[in-house]
């Protein structure tokens, strides 16, 4: 991932449920009382119902590049910042230390 950074951010994300499966919505792009046609903009898939709008606060981690729009999707919520950056590096098979693939880097690299 070496152009993409980590970034872990305590907000309050709705979690969404689509039908293209569970999607997070930072809560600031919807207000705060959403309904489900609030966040046609915001998912990639339909929303399944009302009752499938939970909001989550805590900690979230994803990958982006700084200065372009490339970034993956968040992932959480966590308790704890650290938490959050090392199930990103887990789910991305990277390093936690460094945030790259150690097997391509000099040995010790990252140590």
């Amino acid at each position: 991932m070496s152009f993409m950074q980590a970034q872990a951010r305590y907000i309050a994300m709705f979690v969404v449920e689509t039908t293209n499966g569970t999607e997070f919505v930072p809560s600031g792009l919807v207000g705060d009382n959403p309904v489900h046609g609030d966040f046609a903009d915001y998912v990639e898939g339909d929303v399944l119902g009302e009752h499938d709008l939970a909001l989550a606060p805590g900690w979230y981690a994803r990958f982006s590049a700084p200065g372009y729009m490339d970034r993956t999707d968040w992932t959480g919520p966590y308790e704890t910042e650290r938490a959050a950056l090392v199930a990103l590096a887990e789910m991305h098979e990277v390093c936690e230390t460094c945030f790259e693939n150690c097997e391509d880097s000099p040995a010790g690299a990252c140590k």
